[in-house]
């Protein structure tokens, strides 16, 4: 979606032998601080199905400030698996893929702190967050939720901060955006 290299705007698309190779994904966590932990975990694929959304028990409890941005509470938490009973199945997921997050070096951040090995799982990562400001460079907010406003997603069928709600957002957005200026669509 770079404006400056037509060939990388496509970058997650090309870099695809099929379109099952793509899956977003986002993460809630315990908070904001280096050792976050994932609380959530939504992947979806290209097409918008969902394949895995999760919540998890974590070592480290929920700060305050975090449950006033997701709404997740500990006691929520307490019949949910570790994250490490489910790594092997995360891995799996990832294996070979090539993942979008929107804000990549948040949520890889989290999910290496709770998902051990994740890195190296992927085929590619892509940030969709650093493209978007590459794009819009309208000092505008570059929120998820605003820039999927902007652009006219689908979103009133979603929840914000919604680990699963907020990988479909962004499946939405970068697949608007690649329709729009790209007249890239899903192939059959």
């Amino acid at each position: 979606l770079h404006r400056v290299d037509r060939r990388q705007r496509q970058m997650c698309i090309r870099d695809s032998n099929h379109p099952s190779d793509i899956l977003f994904a986002d993460t809630e966590t315990t908070g904001m601080t280096r050792d976050r932990e994932v609380i959530e975990l939504g992947i979806v694929d290209l097409a918008g199905n969902v394949l895995l959304d999760q919540r998890f028990l974590t070592y480290l409890p929920i700060h305050y400030k975090a449950t006033e941005v997701h709404g997740i509470t500990n006691s929520m938490l307490l019949r949910c698996p570790h994250p490490c009973s489910m790594t092997e199945q995360i891995h799996e997921i990832f294996k070979n893929k090539i993942v979008i997050f929107y804000n990549k070096s948040f949520d890889v951040g989290s999910i290496e702190n709770s998902f051990e090995g994740f890195s190296g799982q992927t085929s590619k990562i892509h940030c969709m967050l650093k493209a978007y400001k590459e794009y819009n460079r309208t000092g505008l907010s570059n929120k998820l939720m605003d820039a999927c406003r902007r652009h006219n997603v689908a979103i009133n069928d979603l929840n914000a901060h919604s680990a699963v709600d907020d990988a479909l957002a962004t499946q939405r957005l970068t697949l608007k955006l690649m329709q729009q200026h790209y007249q890239y669509s899903l192939p059959r």
